[in-house]
């Protein structure tokens, strides 16, 4: 196989990039939302077991037949199409929200753009219908595109309101939009005057028979755009400092105000589009029975939020809700729990979501290894009971501050000139008692503030002491030998990749530069293009091939250095555990044969050096 230095480039620029530790935090982000729909299910499955219910049952009805053929009522349909169909409202319903999310614009106003858009397309469906003198079921498809132009410009315009109220009268976005929520619920009820609208035949959106494939292909379109645009775009990094730091993008002289409304147009847009495919897919009507507003939007909300507005990461939240949405369906006709036990499930979700700075610090591996190594460092055990006792000593000070000798005085001599002065009513005796039932007062607090920062003080010594030792422990352990070895691999493989990445932007430009010289040759004489673009061609192969062999020895060198790192660390991991074994077996004797404590602890000491001490020895020297 040829060896190409671009690919082997592109391969060591995302393997780097994966151990970044901006990839780890996004990854945070990510297990927290994990760990929250997990704790949703497991919730609702303990729920339903409270209930009288099969926990395993529903769980596995919720899921099986969100992928199955689902017959209700008579009716049969594919249920994967209705879960398909949801996937795409909210994945992009959560694109929207997340989008306003990003800089810092709380748009309440799904439901309401939804129920306008679709308001709109139904009046030019009657529209249509009168025109034509024909029934709602024996409309085309091919007014489809009309109706979605009209659904998007009607949600975009609800959209755009709210972000110019915002700009030019200061006024909160989730006021507005809750506000036309309802104004548009009652203008699309006022003129549609029915008490609910004909039902939308699902042949509308349907793309070789399957009414979500359209949707599907909306919901790859939008995302990768966006994506694209907000990783790669002057307009995507402007967008990103306005959400993070707005005072920064101000002082840069970006129009904070201009991408506000920009951002509300384009929330606006896919909640639309996420509308449409609500209602042309799976509700297919608006009924107006009760005063309530469809609850889709703030379902939407609740994407984002869970996947903490990660583009990327809403695809799989929206997958989840799509499934407990569909799957409620079906779990529940075949009546093992109510439908509403789904939402009680995204209730948990949501909860556990908004407490991310806690599951932020779920690191079970991370406390495994920190009481691992606390149980073992007998010094920092002792350093630690010594501070937790001189904590527990100012705390009980601190309490009993009466009996500090200062204050004993000040309120002896407080109680003195009161008793003294009795039934003096000069005003001078009011001011000096004052002043002295002040610095009594005074007194407690300063007491109280020298014991609090003593504590507070002692406090952080313990966990800087318990940080720093933890730290060493695991820099001088078996795993700190293993990365040492592995730092340096990734340092030769940088070394090398920097200089590569010099001279293939070289190469790039000596074939512009060819490039260029090329297009004058032809202008100047069109008949010798053959023999000029076969030259072209040569010209770029000998330069490729040539960078390819110079990197290609050197790359090979690197991966034999590599390889050869890793068969030494292999054999210095089985001396370092024969050497440990032996330290443990000759002080593990002495430790259990003493009796005296103190003694005890001093060999517990020592035995916590050697280790440490004998993993130095095994650390990557560079040879």
């Amino acid at each position: 196989m040829k060896f190409n230095l671009k690919q082997w480039t592109f391969k060591q620029k995302v393997y780097l990039s994966l151990k970044s530790n901006e990839t780890k935090n996004k990854l945070k982000y990510a297990k927290a939302s994990i760990i929250a729909i997990l704790i949703g299910f497991i919730v609702g499955f303990i729920v339903v077991y409270l209930a009288g219910g099969d926990g395993v049952q529903y769980m596995q009805a919720l899921f099986t037949s969100a992928f199955s053929n689902f017959t209700a009522g008579g009716v049969s349909a594919s249920q994967l199409s209705v879960t398909l169909n949801y996937f795409v409202v909210f994945a992009l319903m959560g694109l929207g929200l997340a989008l306003g999310f990003k800089v810092g614009l709380f748009n309440m106003g799904g439901s309401g753009q939804a129920v306008f858009g679709f308001g709109m397309a139904y009046l030019a469906l009657l529209s249509i219908t009168k025109e034509k003198n024909i029934s709602m079921s024996e409309i085309g498809s091919g007014y489809i595109f009309i109706l979605f132009i009209i659904f998007i410009l009607s949600g975009v315009t609800i959209s755009l309101i709210a972000g110019i109220l915002k700009v030019f009268l200061n006024i909160h976005e989730v006021v507005t939009t809750i506000m036309l929520n309802w104004i548009v619920w009652y203008m699309v009820k006022f003129f549609i005057n029915q008490t609910n609208t004909n039902f939308i035949e699902q042949s509308f959106l349907a793309v070789g028979g399957y009414n979500w494939l359209g949707g599907l292909i909306a919901v790859v379109l939008s995302f990768a755009s966006v994506w694209f645009v907000l990783t790669f775009t002057t307009y995507g990094y402007k967008f990103r400092i306005i959400g993070k730091q707005p005072s920064a993008g101000k002082y840069a002289g970006i129009n904070s105000r201009l991408y506000i409304v920009i951002t509300t147009a384009f929330q606006g847009l896919f909640i639309s589009m996420g509308g449409f495919f609500y209602y042309f897919t799976i509700a297919r009507q608006l009924n107006y029975y009760a005063d309530v507003i469809p609850t889709i939007g703030f379902d939407a909300i609740c994407v984002a939020l869970v996947a903490f507005n990660n583009v990327l990461g809403i695809l799989p939240v929206a997958w989840v809700w799509a499934i407990l949405n569909s799957g409620a369906i079906s779990a529940a006709s075949w009546g093992l729990v109510a439908k509403e036990t789904s939402y009680l499930i995204f209730g948990v979700i949501i909860y556990s979501a908004t407490i991310y700075s806690l599951l932020f610090r779920f690191v079970p591996f991370k406390w495994a290894k920190f009481w691992n190594y606390f149980v073992r460092d007998t010094k920092l055990k002792l350093y630690v009971k010594s501070i937790n006792s001189q904590i527990k000593d100012l705390k009980k000070s601190k309490r009993n501050i009466k009996n500090e000798q200062a204050i004993i005085l000040a309120k002896e001599e407080l109680i003195k000139f009161k008793q003294e002065n009795k039934n003096n009513k000069d005003s001078n005796f009011s001011l000096k008692y004052k002043n002295l039932k002040l610095n009594f007062e005074d007194l407690n607090d300063q007491y109280r503030g020298k014991y609090h920062k003593q504590i507070i003080e002692l406090k952080e010594m313990r966990t800087e002491a318990i940080d720093k030792g933890f730290e060493n422990y695991y820099n001088r352990n078996l795993s700190g030998v293993k990365q040492t070895y592995n730092n340096a691999k990734v340092l030769n493989i940088i070394g090398i990749l920097n200089t590569a990445i010099t001279d293939l932007n070289e190469v790039d430009k000596l074939l512009f530069d060819y490039n260029s010289n090329f297009k004058e040759q032809i202008k100047q004489d069109k008949s010798a293009k053959s023999e000029l673009t076969n030259k072209k061609k040569d010209y770029k192969n000998n330069l490729i091939q040539k960078i390819n062999s110079n990197y290609q020895e050197k790359i090979k060198e690197i991966n034999n250095i590599n390889k050869n790192y890793t068969a030494q660390y292999k054999q210095n991991k089985i001396l370092l555990k024969e050497e440990l074994k032996q330290i443990k077996l000759d002080l593990n004797n002495k430790i259990k044969l003493e009796k005296d404590k103190v003694k005890k602890n001093e060999l517990l000491i020592e035995k916590y050096n050697k280790i440490l001490e004998v993993n130095d020895k095994y650390v990557f020297s560079g040879k």
